[in-house]
This record gives C-alpha cells, structure tokens and sequence, in this order.
C-alpha cells in the first residue's frame, strides 16, 4: 500500500545480489560503558558521582558513604556504549606475549602521581595553603603536610624512575607553590619556580620525559574563599594567567601538559556553596561547565601561543570506566551508554563536538549550562590528547523515568543504579585488597580505549592504571615488596592496551600509578599503590617492590578472563523517510491531521516536514550480525524450514470494495476516498465479489499463507455489537476462510487495517479516546468467537505507528498536534494488549492459535559516524518502532521517549503494564525502506508544535557524501531499494528478548503505465530481484539467530493504495484498471512458483 508519484514503467534490467549491493559500514559496538562504583574507602580517583560535599571537607564522610549513594543512584540514556573492539571480534592478547617490543620505539612507558600526595612541605618555600591542606586538618585521614617529602627528596624519586628504566613521569605542579593566592597580581613565588625548574632540569638530565598537569586538586585556598573556585567564571581567567605563566616558565622543557586532573571528580567537589540558592543537584553542573572552560582557555592559550615554538602537546586526563549492561536488555545497554556519557562522554564531547552528550541536555535540562556559540568554539578541539584515567568497571541498571521524580542530587539525573555485581551475583572482577571499589577487569581498559575511537580517534595516554594493596605494617619491608598481583595486573592491562591498539586506538603510552606509595585521597597512608615501597615508619624511606623479582607463578591469560559475552551492535537504526508521495507504511512521523480526510495533503507535505524531524537518543542501534550476507543467486526454498510461511498480504479497504454492498457500515476510508482526490472508487478491486479468484492466484502461485483483513464495519456496522451484528459480513467471511482452507491456504486475519467505523469516529474521535478500548475488544471477540476454530494467525492493528498518530479527529480547543497523537497511540496499544490478552486468556488454550501486531520497522544508518548522529539514529529507532515495541516486551516506553516527551507522554497504570508486557506472540515486521538519521541538538529555545520535533533528529534519504542509501524506486519517492535494512532491522529484533517473527509486509512499488500492453506491464524483473535480495536479507537474520518464520509479499495483486489510489502497483498480480479489473500473473508471480517448487538456485 504506497503513494507514489507515476513514473513509466521499463523493464528492469538484472540487479546485483545483496552481497554486493550499497553496504555501510558495520560500527558492531559492543552494548557496554564506564562505570562508577560504590566503595568504602575510596581514593581521589574513585571519588566521583556520590554527591556534592558542602566543602572539600566533607569529601572523606561523601566517599566512605559511597556504597549506598551509589547503590542508589540513576543513570540511564541511550542504548549502549559502543565497544568498537568487539569489531575485531574479541582480539586479546596473550599476556606473556606482551613484550616490550610489542609497542612502537616512541611510545612512552612511566609512572604518575600528583604534588598534594607526595611533596609535602605544606608551607615551605612560599607555598600558599590550598584546600588539600584543609582537607588534612578537616578529616581524620592519615596523612600529614609531610605527604611522601618529595620537595625535599625529588632526586632520589628520579633516580627510582631512571632505574625502573621508564621514560616518563607524570608529576603536578603546586597552584599555589607558585602563586600562593592563586593570581598573578598576589605575586609569583620564586621559590616555587625555582623547585620545579631544578625538579624538570632533574628529570631530564636522567633521561626522563616531564609530563605535568597544572591542577590536580590543590585549588589555592584563596580562591576557594574568593568566589567559591570553580563555581564561579571568575575562575578561567585565573587558570588562564597561571597556566600561561607554566607555559612561558617551563615549556622550553616541558612537551607534555595536561590541563586538570579527572574533571569529573572537580567539578563536582572542588566548592563551596554556602548561598541560599545553593542546588546540591545542579550547582556540580555549573562548577564542571567552568572546569571545561578554563581547561579549554588555557589549552588554546597554549595551542595558539606557545606550541609553534616549543612544540608540545596539551591534553586533559579524565576518568574512564567501563560500564556492562546489568542485564541484556534494551533498557540496561541503554543505561551503560548513558552512564558512560555522564561520566566520560560530559567532558570528552564538548572537547571533541563543542557540547554536551545528547542525553545529558535530555534529561539535565535546565540544570546544565548551555554553552555559548563562542565558548563552543573555544572548547571544541581543545586537545592534543585526551588522558585516560582507568581503574576498574562496573554494571548499569536502568531507573525507569517517572512523573514522579525529584532531583535533590546530580546522581538521579543518570536514571541508573550502579553495582559491582551483575545480574549472575558474580563481581565484574577480582577484588583488590586495598580497596573496596576497585575490582580487576581488564577487559574494561581494552574496551573503554577502543571505544574512544568512535570520538575522532585521538590520541590517547593511559595517564593512571595502578593497583591498590591494603598497608599492613605487619610485614617486613622485603615481604610487602613481593606484589605479584601488581605485576600481574600491569600485565593484563598492557595486554588490553596492545589489543586496543591492535583495533586502532591511538594509544602512545601507559604511565603507572604510582611511583611510590603515597597519600591517597579518602585513605591516606593505608592504601599502597606504588611500584615502590615508602616505609612510613621509617623516615618514608623508598624501597623498589618485587626487588627479588622472584618467578612469576603463570596465571591464566587475559583471553581466559572473565569475559563477558560481546553484543557487536552495529550503530544503525529504523528510519521513517521524507516523501512526496508517501506509502501508508511511510505515513507516519510527519503532523498529525485535523482529519483523515487530510492525510494526502499530509502525505504528499511529507518530504520538507519530515525532513525537518527531530530525532535524538541512544548510541547505536545493535546489529548482532557480523556482515553475514548470502549471495541471492544461492537462496533457495531449501533453506528455509518446511514450515517457514510464504504468503502475499492485502488488507479489506484497498482490494474488497462493496463499501454498502452486504450491509457493511460506513468507515473511514470511505470518507477519505470521498474527501481526497486519491484516484480510488467504492469498488478497490472488487475482491468481496472475487476472492474466489483471489484464492486461485494465491494457489497457482504455491503460497502457503494469505494476511488480509476484516472490516470491523462489515461485521458491526456502527463498531459495537450493541448496534447489531451484520450476518452478510459474517457469512462473507466465513466463506472466504473456508474457500482458502480448501485451496491449502493459511489465512492470517488482521483485526483492524485503517477502517474505522465511523460511528466510533464520530462518537468519540476514535483511538484518541479510551472508549474504543472496550469497542476494539467487543469487535475482536467476535472474530475469535467466529472464525477462530480456522483462523490461527491473527494480527490486532495493522502498522499502529500510523494509525496512532492519524487515526483520530480532535475537534477541541485543547486540541495539540505534538501530544494527541501520543494519546491515541497510547490507547491503540491498551486496545491491542486487551484484545491479545483476551485471545491468550480464553481461546488460545482451546483454538491453538498465535496473536501478534504488525509493526512498521526500518532502519536507520547515522549520516556522520559520530556519537551524535549514532544516538540519533537509536532514537529514531526507539521513537518509530521502540514506541510499541518495547511496551509489549517490557511494559512501558523506550526511555528516551520518556526523557524527551516527558509529559505529552502519557503513563502506563501499573495494572495496564501488566497488560501491555506479553501481550503478543510474534512480532510481525512491515519492511520497504531505510534512512539516515542526523542529530538535532538540544536548546533551551525549543518548542514543540508538532510530535516529530521530540526525536531531534533529521531524517533523510541521502547519507553525508550525498548517496541515496539505495536505488530509488519508479512508483514511489519515497522508498528505496535496501536490502540490508531487513537483515539489520530482523537481527536487531533478537534484542527484544528475540521474538517470534513474521516478516508481514515487503514490497516493490512500480509506477501505472497504461501506454504498456498487459504483458509489457508484467515483465517486472525488478521486483523479483527485490523479493531474492530481501529473502537473503532474511536467511542472513535467521543464520545470525533471528527468529524470522514467515516473509509475506505485498501484495497479492495491484490495488488502491492510500495516498495514491491506482497510481502505483505492488502487486505480484498485475490488475488491469482498464479492463474489469482482471487479473494477470506478472513474471514475479511465475518465478515466485518456480521458487517455492524448487530446492536449488532460481
């Protein structure tokens, strides 16, 4: 069923099989992300998304309570964090395989730590106070201003650097060693300046590269007290002239900065906000949002000023962690994804696109700062490298979105619970003794590396990876040096870093944390990290571990790890397709009309409004098949189960006609066709006085399975059985079933295919109104009731996208295009959730058939292969299909229509989710085409007029180097030749608890040609390569584990179309519109017979 415009009609000439038709590339994303996790004791890098601490003081009670605030918090957004190393299907590395020469000569080997864990000399040498010092005095954590001394002792730490043999060190810089109260107008400390220039001139003299970062949480106490720190804009200008005074003192030597340490951990702790508007939900926001900006001021103060001459590098370390799907469902894959974004994807897409991840701005709103179009500028590219800060992994579950959340805390707007334990009640990894947070997955390092490919590939510096031993000063110094497990765990992360790179990560160095024990953040002394032993009861001497270097008993290789099984989505998604002359299966996401009557000004507007849609969420919609594809000169009936269903498809209004004939009631349709100018009389094809005839094409054509439809107004014509029963429509029906099941033929009946009685239209504009739940299930139990001792395939409502959002009339002064349509579809779900739990309930057990719904289901390929346009295309996915989709499996909305729509949304009872979820036994797929999706961004100036505009996604026919996605077709502009589509759209099904499923409508639209004879007409090649390339499409589903058993043809023969009436033909039977509707066999309908009689290549 098509609106098309006509076109003539030529003889196709042969077309290439799928294997060699337009195929873009597979992302195969693995559904996992970073994660963070509840722990006791934590250290500054664990410290992160626990909540808000009133003052720096107050961080050690906020980190030690973080295994319940983390327990508890929400994270949840966009199907799944993409894991491009799954793309090389699970590469690993054999961990005693790793060598050094497995590693490029330049690529850097070091050690990190920071200035407030290990110089000490709190006030010595002009330095001024910073808040680590009111952090020591404030807390009970053990560690004094004496830190590890290395102000005094920098020349022994780089002679155990030069002996280690490394050839980097990862070092900060004091703020306020050298500007004590943090300005350069409160005066330069020269001591400060002399310290580090005697510190780089050291480091350098011994062969050892400096890499230093400026901030590493030692904001001088000044500016705390000033203007709350980075709470405060005022904060850039003073990053700005600090780092700048680095640049210009030390950048002769230095060649490796970085900007503030884990951002994330900053921006959400480094202020005090003591004001009565202080927002414990929002206020970390803001703090970050100046974080990102005084990084990206001093970065390209540095890129633009100070790198032509001294030529060096600037980057940013941040945390990143890996999160895996607590559970393998749509909503948990989405949950990792969003949690990475919260995390990782906050800092790292400003820095890469110029603004905040989509789901972010979806669900933080007003919350989040809005960057400006110049500070966008300014932050996007404003790195060299980004620094990757990497310690352990975690699970992400996801926290449904209700209307009745409250935010007191940043955490609940991620919408997900973090654990350590999955689903199995197993740890994502081993334990570590000196910490409660940290647990060994170095899987995580690897997947977390590859996945930031997907951000422009850049460069990368593994900038800290270490391993945490509990102090226990019970051992001697030579027993507490033997850390196998350290050197193990180095390693197991080397090998997941060579396995990274092995995939196409840039990654140029892995720098350990730490080269010494040292004072960690929430732990003090009683967490050891280093490669080297400090001795805190005996003047914080320095002992090399493992300086036996006793043999390595073996242990089990990173392949054999806890691995958790990859997903390998490929980033694509359904797509909805601007048009001109748009198919009832196109009809869909454009503006809901004030009438059915409108729907062809609607159709054919299609084109300029569907391609200003919005559409926006996830991360990639999941294609679980690595690029199977079958030559389709090679699929035969053989390769399909003997009960696989071949069948043709048609529906009541575009083949029946007779719409008063046998006391059929009037329906909408007929007010459409008499309202519209769409060439389509009362008599369609005049099936209701031919269906003999039909059944002997069907038969001729060794089909096995007819889908058609009843019209609900032939059997009551006012739509209630209260209004009587039309037996004529009855007795009709019944000997059309019959007349099938003698000829061999499978009905498989859909209850509702776009006839509304109008009756109920009038009554109560239709599905806008919760009354035709109870009418829909009176009418469905009459079909039960009647023909169901014959009829086992039933199909509730046909394509309820469409009718959802065009099947209602809203008169009302309340009416509104952007949610009504939201109203009536929720209502067309409760309608086919009632009448398939009526079917399952009552005549199932006795009548032993299956119920379902055919739903419109395409794909969507991203225009650009970038995070954004990824997600845009998960969203247009969840927003066409997902819609209905996942109410049937899981009970409630996709996620991000929930995130997006918020209350034009209307929710689910609990009593009705339970009726919704399992309402169906198969799920049938109503494939023609495919489209790209582009992300529309988020702004505080949206308004919404129409319901498109909630995806935030444009969606159009041509990729970014200006290809269609497939050939286009002569009957209509609207759909396009994709293959692949199917493949991906059935395989992506299996992540829906991988359904039963029916391929309910496939077909190719030729343009009416009545300059062609009869026989010219039914040459039609074209669709016969069309049905071989979507029957591979499908074989390749069901070899990738689709549970694909049926593939129905549309349609049977030519007949009305909506939106073009006689204009275009479908059909695998040509109608002779000229001639008494006779009906022809195409060549299609003859190679179709040979196909099915045949178990070798056609």
């Amino acid at each position: 069923m098509a609106l098309s415009l006509s076109f003539s009609l030529t003889t196709s000439a042969t077309t290439a099989p799928l294997s060699s038709f337009k195929r873009l590339p597979s992302r195969i994303p693995t559904v996992k992300a970073l994660g963070v996790f509840p722990s006791k004791g934590i250290y500054h890098k664990r410290a992160i998304r626990i909540r808000p601490c009133s003052s720096l003081g107050d961080l050690t009670s906020a980190v030690t309570s973080a295994v319940t605030t983390t327990a508890d918090v929400a994270v949840d957004t966009a199907a799944a964090v993409v894991d491009t190393a799954a793309a090389v299907v699970d590469t690993t590395t054999e961990t005693a395989e790793v060598t050094r020469a497995d590693f490029p000569a330049d690529f850097k080997f070091g050690c990190a730590t920071s200035a407030f864990q290990t110089e000490g000399s709190g006030t010595e040498g002009g330095r001024g106070p910073a808040t680590w010092d009111d952090y020591i005095q404030d807390t009970t954590v053990d560690g004094t201003e004496i830190a590890v001394d290395s102000y005094n002792r920098y020349k022994d730490d780089v002679q155990l650097l030069k002996n280690m043999g490394v050839d980097t060190y990862r070092f900060s810089m004091s703020w306020s060693r050298l500007l004590p109260d943090g300005t350069i107008d409160g005066g330069i400390n020269q001591e400060g300046i002399d310290f580090y220039n005697n510190f780089i001139d050291e480091l350098i003299a011994n062969g050892i590269t400096p890499f230093v970062t400026l901030f590493h949480f030692d904001l001088p106490t000044a500016l705390k007290d000033k203007y709350n720190g980075f709470l405060s804009i005022d904060i850039v200008e003073d990053f700005k002239a600090y780092a700048d005074l680095c640049f210009k003192t030390f950048g002769d030597r230095v060649k490796y900065w970085a900007t503030i340490n884990e951002p994330q951990v900053w921006g959400q702790y480094g202020f005090t906000n003591t004001a009565a508007d202080a927002n414990a939900a929002t206020d970390p926001y803001v703090s970050s949002h100046n974080v990102i900006l005084a990084h990206a001021t001093a970065a390209k103060l540095y890129m633009n000023t100070y790198q032509s001459t001294q030529g060096g590098e600037i980057g940013i370390p941040m945390v990143v962690e890996w999160f895996e799907p607590f559970e393998d469902t749509p909503q948990d894959v989405f949950a990792a994804k969003r949690a990475f974004d919260f995390l990782t994807g906050w800092f790292l897409e400003p820095l890469v696109y110029g603004d905040y991840p989509f789901v972010m701005k979806a669900l933080v709103r007003d919350g989040l700062p809005e960057f400006t179009d110049e500070q966008k500028e300014l932050v996007k590219g404003s790195y060299d490298y980004i620094g990757v800060n990497y310690y352990t992994s975690r699970f992400a579950t996801s926290v449904p979105i209700t209307s009745n959340d409250v935010y007191t805390t940043m955490d609940q707007y991620q919408h997900a619970t973090i654990t350590v334990e999955g689903s199995d009640g197993e740890p994502i990894g081993d334990a570590t003794p000196g910490s409660s947070s940290i647990y060994v997955y170095p899987e995580g390092l690897r997947k977390g590396l590859t996945l930031l490919k997907e951000y422009n590939n850049p460069k990368i510096y593994v900038t800290e990876n270490g391993y945490p031993d509990a102090r226990d000063d019970t051992l001697s110094v030579e027993e507490a040096s033997v850390d196998d497990a350290r050197i193990q765990h180095i390693k197991d992360h080397l090998a997941a870093v060579k396995a990274a790179r092995d995939a196409g990560a840039d990654v140029q160095g892995y720098l350990m944390w730490a080269l010494m024990d040292c004072v960690e953040m929430g732990s003090g002394y009683a967490v050891r990290f280093g490669l080297n032993y400090t001795d805190y009861l005996n003047d914080l001497v320095r002992t090399p571990k493992n300086f036996s270097l006793p043999t390595l008993a073996p242990r089990a290789p990173l392949s054999s790890f806890k691995r958790l099984p990859s997903r390998i989505p490929t980033v694509k998604a359904l797509g909805v397709f601007p048009s001109k002359g748009i198919d009832h299966k196109r009809a869909i996401r454009i503006r809901p009309c004030s009438a059915l009557g409108d729907l062809t000004s609607s159709l054919t507007s299609a084109v300029t409004t569907t391609v200003a849609v919005a559409a926006d969420t996830a991360a990639a919609v999941v294609d679980t098949t690595t690029t199977t594809t079958t030559e389709t000169a090679e699929v035969t009936r053989a390769d399909f189960p003997d009960d696989f269903k071949f069948g043709c498809a048609t529906s009541a209004f575009q083949t029946e006609g007779s719409g008063t004939e046998g006391g059929r009631g009037p329906a909408t349709w007929d007010s459409y066709i008499q309202d519209a100018t769409v060439d389509g009389t009362e008599i369609a094809v005049d099936s209701y006085n031919r269906y003999k005839d039909d059944v002997q094409l069907l038969k001729n054509m060794g089909v096995d399975t007819y889908r058609f439809s009843i019209s609900w107004s032939r059997l009551l014509p006012d739509g209630t059985i209260d209004g009587g029963i039309n037996q004529e429509g009855i007795d009709f029906y019944n000997n059309f079933i019959d007349e099938l099941i003698a000829n061999g033929i499978t009905p498989f009946v859909t209850l509702f295919h776009f006839d509304l009685p109008t009756a109920l239209n009038t009554k109560y504009n239709g599905f806008l109104s919760i009354d035709i739940v109870e009418d829909f299930k009176a009418y469905a139990d009459l079909c039960f009731k009647t023909f169901g001792d014959r009829v086992k395939y039933w199909a509730t409502i046909n394509e309820p996208q469409v009718w959802g959002q065009y099947g209602f009339t809203n008169p009302a002064e309340d009416a509104n295009a952007a949610t009504d349509p939201y109203v009536s579809s929720h209502n067309v779900i409760l309608a086919h959730a009632t009448a398939a739990k009526l079917y399952k309930n009552t005549y199932q057990p006795t009548q032993g058939g299956e119920i379902g719904i055919p739903m419109v289901v395409e794909w969507f390929e991203p225009f650009e292969d970038t995070p954004q346009d990824v997600f845009a295309a998960k969203r247009a996915f969840d927003f066409l299909t997902g819609w209905f989709l996942e109410p049937l499996v899981y009970g409630d909305y996709p996620f991000v229509m929930k995130a997006l729509v918020r209350d034009g949304l209307p929710e689910f009872t609990d009593e009705q989710k339970e009726l919704v979820k399992g309402s169906y036994d198969y799920i049938g797929v109503n494939y023609y085409t495919s489209r790209f999706a582009t992300s529309v961004p988020i702004t505080s100036n949206d308004v919404y007029t129409t319901m498109d505009q909630y995806q935030h996604a444009t969606i159009t026919v041509e990729g970014s180097d200006g290809e269609p996605i497939g050939d286009a077709t002569p009957g209509s502009s609207s759909i396009y030749v994709y293959p692949e589509g199917l493949r991906k759209g059935l395989t992506l099904l299996k992540e829906y608890n991988n359904p039963k499923i029916y391929v309910t409508e496939n077909g190719y639209p030729d343009a009416r040609d009545d300059t062609l004879s009869v026989e010219e007409a039914s040459v039609d090649d074209a669709r016969i390569q069309h049905i071989k390339d979507h029957l591979a499409a499908v074989k390749a589903a069901r070899d990738a584990g689709a549970d694909v058993q049926g593939y129905l043809m549309w349609a049977l023969m030519d007949c009305v179309e909506m939106g073009s009436g006689y204009a275009v033909r479908f059909g695998l039977n040509y109608t002779d519109y000229l001639n008494d509707l006779v009906r022809t066999p195409k060549k299609s309908a003859a190679w179709l017979k040979d196909f099915l009689a045949s178990t070798t290549s056609t």
